[in-house]
């Protein structure tokens, strides 16, 4: 049977998109028989702010229909699923057994192979780490090799090349994952209010061993003396609370309003009646509220208009920060620019491989698609090398070949162990074709 049809593909935030062929097979039979002839990318729910996982010239394989848990084992606190699975699926078996994927990004319908091959973070990045640090193992399945099985001891090369590998190394067919014991399943979360955002920055330095979780929001939308005011969220724990600790009810980031909210008039009205109502807030939710926030704000990507919105996400050294803000917001003021959000999370690790990771903190920034913001982001690339800045790849849609080679030391090793793996090169995408990987 020919499940193979047209589709007009399109990340979250619209930057980029395309039409190219897409299945979505339901047995084993149908994946295992792929040719070595062809180029390929899986797919899981389609939700990432680049092209990860399209491309004009490949074949789209949608991994949706395998999303079974294949297996639980209470003991060394591991699950094994397919790769189709969602977060919102595994976090309602998970927590009837008080028990947690302790990193997951802020959206209940990514799903677990997403997860890896865009090897994600959560809010709590410097106590937890990113998702690769969770995976124990892995089933991959290439058309030149077959079914492999990697983790850390074996074929250990290719496991790391995996995380991390925006799809490139074949399609994750299944992995085991550890998860974390929960006694609480609320979370009282304290909102601090800030000037700007090196204040935040000392806030953060000083706070972050008393939450388990902190990540800022600020106000870029005018350019006074008040550019960057705003406030921090830290979370914590709690035994009380109120809130569904699980919803079915997730909607549609892929829709925008006909109409652009987040205009240059209405975005500072916005942001001043947003940092009012949230600057000094105290309050105690579910889990799941906190974990997947975007879930109630759908709005809030809709507000963006048919051109859609685009992410560019820095890791700025800690030594290098406070210089860095510094003219990060000259610039911003010179261009006046508005952003729909900004916003900093300390990180830790050790950077390796394509991840984003590193010890210091994580700028993020959502802005509306134009020729200006644009401008603006290609003259932040040129500041954030100057600080030994560290790109998410899997975020940012418009981020360059020139760029990446300048701000990736150990790019050219990515590009050589892919090569070496699969000279044929039959994984590809827009992502990939972008950045020549």
């Amino acid at each position: 049977m020919n499940i193979v049809q047209k589709k007009h593909f399109k990340c979250v935030g619209f930057y980029e998109h395309c039409d190219s062929s897409s299945a979505q097979p339901d047995r084993y039979r149908w994946l295992l028989n792929l040719s070595d002839k062809n180029k390929y990318i899986a797919e899981g729910s389609g939700l990432s702010l680049s092209g990860a996982s399209f491309s004009p010239n490949a074949l789209t394989v949608n991994m949706r229909k395998f999303d079974r848990i294949l297996s639980f084992d209470p003991q060394s606190l591991t699950i094994t699923a397919e790769s189709g699975i969602t977060l919102q699926k595994l976090f309602q078996f998970l927590i009837s057994k008080n028990l947690l994927i302790s990193i997951q990004p802020g959206y209940p319908l990514i799903t677990l192979g997403g997860c890896i091959a865009g090897n994600v973070h959560g809010k709590n990045h410097y106590k937890e780490g990113i998702f690769s640090d969770i995976v124990e193992e892995i089933n991959l399945f290439h058309p030149s090799h077959g079914v492999i099985n990697l983790s850390r001891n074996n074929n250990g090369d290719l496991f790391h090349l995996t995380c991390g590998g925006f799809g490139l190394t074949g399609i994750i067919l299944s992995a085991k994952i550890k998860v974390k014991t929960l006694e609480k399943q609320y979370i009282r979360e304290t909102h601090i209010p800030i000037n700007d955002l090196i204040s935040c920055i000392t806030v953060m330095n000083k706070e972050f061993n008393n939450f388990d979780f902190m990540y800022s929001w600020h106000d870029l939308s005018k350019f006074s003396e008040k550019i960057g005011r705003g406030f921090i969220v830290g979370g914590k724990r709690t035994d009380n609370g109120t809130g569904d600790l699980y919803s079915e009810k997730v909607p549609d980031l892929k829709y925008a309003y006909p109409f652009k909210l987040f205009n240059r008039k209405i975005l500072p009205i916005i942001n001043y009646f947003f940092l009012l109502k949230n600057q000094r807030l105290e309050k105690s939710l579910s889990l799941y509220e906190s974990m997947f926030p975007f879930v109630t704000t759908p709005m809030y990507f809709y507000a963006y208009g048919k051109k859609g919105f685009f992410e560019h996400q820095v890791l700025i050294p800690e030594i290098n920060i406070e210089e860095y803000i510094e003219e990060f917001i000259i610039l911003c003021r010179n261009h006046k620019q508005q952003f729909g959000l900004v916003s900093l999370k300390k990180l830790k690790g050790s950077p390796k491989m394509m991840w984003y990771t590193g010890n210091g903190f994580g700028l993020s920034l959502h802005l509306p698609t134009s020729a200006n913001s644009i401008k603006l982001v290609n003259e932040l690339d040129n500041l954030n090398s100057k600080y030994g800045g560290r790109p998410n790849i899997i975020k940012d849609p418009r981020l360059s070949k020139k760029v990446a080679n300048n701000q990736f030391e150990n790019i050219e090793n990515f590009r050589k162990e892919l090569n070496s793996f699969d000279p044929k090169r039959l994984f590809v995408s827009m992502l990939s074709e972008r950045l020549h990987l």
